[in-house]
């Protein structure tokens, strides 16, 4: 089988031996069905195996989207729905508008610059203690930590 990528300015052709085998059937001692089972084993692996090679430049990009993308959805949500975080921080807390546009931007640049950070590989273990400090401080602003409902709830799952 003759595969051809043209796609991304990348062009490559790769031969992958998904031919029919060679062995003579008559020398062989296995099977009929176990030889035409290990061909296709033979050319599924070979197909990965050249998935892979091509992808493999884009995968830890993508694992890393993967890991933050709690974050990056919070981030936004909170960037889109502002004046209802500040609003919900100010008559929770009794802090005022100050402080709670305040924490409310603490939280939205902590969490989209910790995403940004990590995806472009820059200070990357700064920019995790940051997002768990942003999960700690979450954690007591939003009373998640004497919520019992929400404790029980997650402790049944994890």
């Amino acid at each position: 089988m003759r595969i051809s990528v043209l796609r991304y300015g990348i062009s490559f052709e790769e031969d992958l031996k998904c031919a029919p085998s060679t062995v003579n059937r008559k020398q062989s001692k296995k099977p009929l069905q176990a030889q035409q089972t290990e061909a296709v084993s033979d050319c599924l692996r070979d197909v990965a195996l050249f998935f892979l090679r091509v992808t493999k430049q884009y995968l830890p990009h993508l694992a890393r989207l993967c890991l933050i993308s709690t974050f990056l959805e919070d981030g936004i949500r909170m960037w889109f729905q502002w004046n209802e975080q500040r609003d919900y921080i100010e008559a929770t807390w009794s802090c005022g508008y100050f402080l709670a546009t305040c924490f409310v931007l603490l939280n939205l640049i902590g969490q989209l610059g910790g995403c940004v950070l990590i995806l472009s590989r820059n200070f990357v273990q700064y920019a995790c203690f940051g997002l768990f400090g942003i999960i700690a401080l979450q954690t007591v602003a939003y009373s998640i930590l004497w919520d019992l409902k929400f404790l029980m709830s997650h402790s049944i799952h994890g």
